[in-house]
């Protein structure tokens, strides 16, 4: 919305590792688009100071509540046991799309590794509780006009609720994701929360989590919010 300077949202870009390159060497500028590579992945481009990244961190627990509800509810199940299990999974070393605490380690350490990189952090839980003001940091960062009234706008449009009803109404989802998801929609608005690995978390769960997050992240330090 920021780069169109439109607040008629038009569906998830196009994905870095999903798409055909080509498709997105034609999209028009400025061009928006995802993926879920680690760092180390991404274009040398990217890496040497062409574009601009946005990452996107959320609490690790939440994470891994909404991950397991969304490999579940897709017509062909990435994984079909318990939450307990999948847990398990989770905290291994491989996991699709790479280990998630090696993959934001990465992410912590870009100013070392890509120094020319530019990057902005923002925390999925402070984008919710303080969403214009996150705003207007994106503005600055992507060198968009901060019309007050037009963030004002966008921070109306981008109310989980609405978003949720917009995407689930789409008739037409993707090409790319129509044997796995009704319609190629994919299930990925579901609460938007924070705080809903407690309704999923057995108390020993949670202290095993904390022991494994200590370990893996030791010299790292991150200030998340989980309630």
């Amino acid at each position: 919305m920021l780069i169109s300077g439109s607040t008629t949202y038009e569906g998830s870009p196009k994905y870095l590792e999903f798409d055909d390159i080509g498709m997105i060497d034609m999209m028009p500028p400025r061009r928006v688009y995802a993926t879920h590579f680690e760092v180390c992945h991404l274009p040398d481009a990217i890496k040497n100071g062409t574009g601009k990244v946005i990452n996107i961190i959320r609490n690790p627990k939440d994470v891994a509540v909404s991950y397991f509800c969304f490999l579940t509810s897709l017509n062909i199940p990435v994984y079909s046991g318990s939450f307990s299990g999948f847990l398990q999974y989770f905290l291994k070393e491989d996991f699709l799309f790479g280990n998630w605490f090696g993959a934001l380690k990465q992410w912590l350490d870009i100013q070392t590794m890509y120094p020319c990189m530019q990057t902005l952090t923002l925390h999925y839980e402070d984008l919710k509780r303080n969403t214009l003001q996150n705003l207007c940091t994106l503005a600055d960062f992507l060198e968009v006009p901060r019309n007050d009234d037009f963030l004002r706008q966008i921070e109306l449009s981008v109310e989980f609720a609405k978003m949720k009803i917009n995407h689930e109404q789409e008739l037409i989802g993707s090409e790319t994701f129509k044997d796995i998801a009704t319609h190629g929609v994919l299930p990925i608005y579901r609460k938007g929360g924070v705080g809903d690995w407690k309704n999923w978390f057995t108390p020993a769960e949670s202290e095993e989590f904390d022991r494994v997050y200590k370990q893996r992240m030791e010299g790292y330090d991150i200030d998340f919010i989980y309630e």
